[in-house]
């Protein structure tokens, strides 16, 4: 039962994730080949695509060192979220109650959250500047449509 719940756990992410990829592709945040859906079932294939190769590349890395310590290909190249990532983990302290699981896989949920939150904000400053008009519809469209 906890492989089940585990896998089914993990097909909801890559399920989410897709989505997000395919919306952010729609809204033209990415580029509209995340967009792209199958023509027969409607799952959105650019979406599927892109989380798939994002999963392989971070599993490719953490497999692979070519020859180089941990450090140098995982963790110094994320070091400098260390302030985010202390401050997020006050907050969340908590979080193992929620999981179930151990700290090291729970700081490997929250580690990418506050980067992804600068990115975000970033993007979004810089399509509100290049195309106010875009800026306005961002998240208007109905992607399931």
């Amino acid at each position: 039962m906890l492989c089940t719940s585990a896998f089914a756990a993990a097909l909801a992410f890559h399920n989410a994730a897709s989505r997000y990829f395919f919306a952010l592709g729609r809204q033209r945040v990415l580029p509209t080949a995340f967009s792209r859906i199958h023509r027969r079932s409607g799952a959105p294939v650019g979406g599927t695509v892109a989380q798939t190769v994002v999963n392989a590349v971070v599993f490719f890395f953490a497999k692979n060192l070519r020859g180089h310590s941990p450090w140098r290909v995982l963790i110094a190249p994320a070091s400098p979220l260390s302030v985010r990532w202390c401050s997020c983990g006050s907050r969340y302290s908590q979080l193992d109650l929620l999981t179930a699981a151990g700290s090291a896989v729970n700081w490997a949920l929250l580690l990418p959250l506050p980067a992804l939150f600068v990115v975000g904000v970033v993007m979004a400053l810089r399509i509100r500047r290049r195309d106010p008009v875009r800026y306005e519809s961002l998240g208007t469209e109905d992607v399931e449509g």
